[in-house]
């Protein structure tokens, strides 16, 4: 089996991946990115922790495979990132979501889109 064929069932959750972090992109630009708008901005608050536990659970629906191949990407800490905010949303730390989504998400869309264009 070729590398194409054995990653192919990775290329849905790379596109759903691919879609929540261009959210997370919508919803910064509609409410902005500055540490106020973040702080007092609930809808971007929820917007961003929804669309960063869809993408926890869509990375752990990709193979052990395409993950240790591509290990420059922080897998384990974005799938973490997901639980907490799922069962443990008032241990979140609200300055680390607006790192995550400033710095993290606009790289992991590139690396997903990249390794898409791959398989």
């Amino acid at each position: 089996m070729t590398e194409r064929s054995s990653l192919k069932p990775d290329s849905e959750p790379l596109r759903v991946i691919v879609k929540y972090c261009e959210d997370i992109e919508y919803f910064i630009a509609l409410y902005g990115s500055d540490e106020e708008d973040f702080n007092e901005n609930m809808s971007l608050q929820y917007g961003c922790a929804f669309s960063l536990i869809q993408i926890g659970e869509q990375i752990k629906q990709l193979s052990s495979e395409l993950r240790g191949e591509n290990p420059e990407v922080d897998w384990r800490s974005a799938a973490g990132l997901r639980d907490i905010i799922a069962h443990r949303y008032g241990d979140i730390d609200i300055m680390r979501v607006r790192s995550t989504i400033l710095n993290k998400i606009p790289l992991l869309k590139d690396k997903c889109i990249c390794i898409l264009s791959r398989i």
